[in-house]
């Protein structure tokens, strides 16, 4: 037996490294390209010298593109959506188009969720639009067309008259029915009238419903004295995983009009959007806010932090809250 250790670890080095004794290829070499079968962008800048063209995709990844010579319309593609195909160098990660499509198009383009898709809370949507000053509408609206949800938001174009992708991420309201539709569309500057209206019907997963609280001062409560008494009111919505979010989303909507006359307010300027919520193994909540949020005056910087504090605290996993702006911590609303 000893006799027959040294061959069978030579065998097990030479296999080891590649090298099958016994009549073996070892492993197929992987192909350095990969097929592009369709890439759909904006087309945001042109350099004809080297024939390269730069594609924004609706996740807001930025693609090389080089054309081959037989492809005349780099250049007209320019601030347009497009249509590539070719073969992607994987080192490199550059695409080599043997087919350019310049798409004419509506002014705004939804490319995910797809129409009858079925689709859970939040509702997650790409697009890419070309819009006065890169902004836009949107809605949601239940089976009976009522309107249920509404905002706005902006396009990321490089400038006026291009293309740009944007992203959506909304919280959906509770729905008796899962049939609804997501609307996106401009107004006319001139009469306010509908434009480019695009209209996407889905379908919720289930019509279960998530309830939270969220927290307010109130005149007629003593807040006027206290500066961080605040308290809290029901919102539910479409059943959600990202709770937390949902919650502070609805505590910048600020009261209903029912909750105004009883009293409630709120110390956070309507403007102020949610950028980011996270919480770590610790249990502090990071809640990241854009520089709308930021407020003069000790009692309104107080109340400030109440609403938010209060608003994550009732979360079991949050034992902590820090507030940021615009990814800084902001130290005025810190405790």
């Amino acid at each position: 037996m000893k006799r027959l250790f040294p061959a069978i670890f030579a065998s097990l080095l030479l296999v080891g490294s590649g090298c099958l004794p016994f009549g073996g290829t070892g492993s197929p070499e992987v192909s350095s390209i990969e097929p592009v079968g369709e890439l759909f962008g904006a087309a945001e800048s042109y350099k004809e010298d080297v024939r390269e063209l730069s594609v924004r995709t609706a996740d807001g990844g930025l693609e090389d593109v080089k054309l081959v010579e037989a492809i005349e319309n780099g250049k007209d593609a320019v601030g347009e959506l497009v249509k590539v195909s070719g073969e992607r160098e994987r080192s490199t990660r550059v695409i080599t188009a043997t087919s350019l499509e310049i798409v004419h198009a509506g002014n705004l383009v939804v490319t995910s969720p797809t129409p009858n898709a079925t689709v859970t809370s939040p509702l997650v949507v790409f697009g890419f639009g070309r819009t006065f000053e890169q902004q836009f509408a949107w809605r949601i609206k239940d089976d009976s067309s009522a309107i249920v949800a509404q905002g706005h938001a902006f396009t990321h174009a490089p400038d006026g008259g291009m293309y740009g992708p944007f992203r959506l991420d909304v919280i959906l309201p509770a729905m008796k029915e899962k049939a609804f539709s997501l609307e996106v569309l401009t107004f006319s500057e001139r009469d306010g009238s509908e434009k480019d209206l695009v209209t996407v019907p889905l379908s919720l997963l289930t019509t279960e419903t998530t309830t939270v609280q969220v927290f307010f001062p109130n005149a007629s409560k003593g807040s006027g004295k206290d500066c961080s008494l605040v308290f809290p009111v029901g919102r539910t919505f479409a059943k959600t995983s990202t709770v937390g979010r949902a919650a502070l989303e609805a505590l910048l909507d600020g009261p209903t009009s029912a909750e105004l006359r009883q009293g409630y307010f709120t110390s956070i300027n309507r403007a102020t959007e949610l950028n980011s919520l996270s919480i770590n193994e610790q249990g502090t909540a990071t809640a990241d806010f854009t520089p709308e949020l930021n407020a003069a005056g000790s009692c309104r910087v107080t109340s400030i932090r109440a609403q938010i504090d209060e608003t994550l605290r009732q979360f079991p996993t949050v034992a902590d809250v820090v507030i940021t702006v615009d990814g800084k911590e902001d130290t005025v609303l810190q405790p």
